[in-house]
């Protein structure tokens, strides 16, 4: 009977010890779990903020555009007013060169 309850006693220890390891492994593994948890989180957050920056680069990108056809628009029109500048520059010489010869001949 000895016999017997030394050989429990030693397999009640080994059990013990066991689980103390498997209990060891188990909350390095929450550790773990934790800090990938943590980097995850600020992996999202990082993402988030791409997120965003894509967005503003986004709308600054079609803002851009705009302002650049907006800048062509002008362009035309600029082009468009010098044209009729000169047609009115060159109906106003005429004219004045008509009024002239009306007051020569009266």
């Amino acid at each position: 009977q000895d016999q017997l309850w030394a050989t429990l006693s030693m397999r009640m220890e080994e059990r013990e010890r066991t689980l103390v390891a498997l209990n060891e492994e188990i909350e390095h593994k929450q550790q773990t779990l934790e800090s990938m948890n943590q980097k995850l989180e600020g992996v999202a957050q990082v993402e988030a903020q791409v997120g965003e920056k894509m967005s503003m680069a986004q709308a600054a990108e079609a803002q851009v555009k705009a302002l650049s056809d907006e800048a062509t628009s002008l362009q035309s029109s600029t082009a468009s007013l010098a044209a009729n500048r000169e047609v009115l520059t060159r109906e106003v010489a005429a004219l004045q060169e008509r009024i002239a010869e009306l007051m020569e001949s009266s």
